[in-house]
């Protein structure tokens, strides 16, 4: 462990990764024969395991900071509701949808019972995708 905290530099808040880093900023660091993130491993190392299908995300923001402090375990959709939330992502850059629209579809079918039929007329998208939007495996995320 001596190894990987030498790559590490302290700050009064983030503890930044000063080793290699990845083309997304995110530290990178060698262990057996595979190249592990920065972040991930000193998770593991002061925190736990990650559950599979995890991802290890940052409160700071920071993709170089490791400090354990700073990091959280959360799904694909929790990782993604975080980085729109901070500005960092938009959702669909080719959808036709708002993410208010995609409320007040859910909200209309769930409070007024508006049929599927009636949504994708209403919206101008297809009933599949009415579909998909209210069984969540489209826009998960809203």
């Amino acid at each position: 462990m001596k190894r990987f905290w030498k790559h590490v530099n302290k700050t009064d808040n983030c503890w930044l990764w000063i080793g290699s880093l990845d083309k997304d900023g995110y530290g990178k660091f060698k262990i057996g024969n595979s190249m592990e993130r920065a972040h991930r491993f000193a998770y593991e190392l002061c925190v736990g395991e990650i559950p599979p299908m995890h991802f290890v995300c940052h409160s700071c923001d920071n993709p170089s900071c490791v400090n354990p402090n700073h990091l959280w375990v959360g799904t694909a959709a929790q990782n993604n509701r975080d980085a729109i939330k901070k500005g960092r992502a938009v959702l669909y850059n080719n959808c036709k949808l708002t993410i208010e629209e995609v409320k007040e579809i859910k909200k209309l079918y769930k409070v007024e019972k508006v049929s599927h039929r009636q949504l994708a007329e209403k919206f101008n998208i297809s009933k599949t995708q009415i579909t998909r939007i209210l069984a969540k495996s489209c826009w998960d995320i809203v």
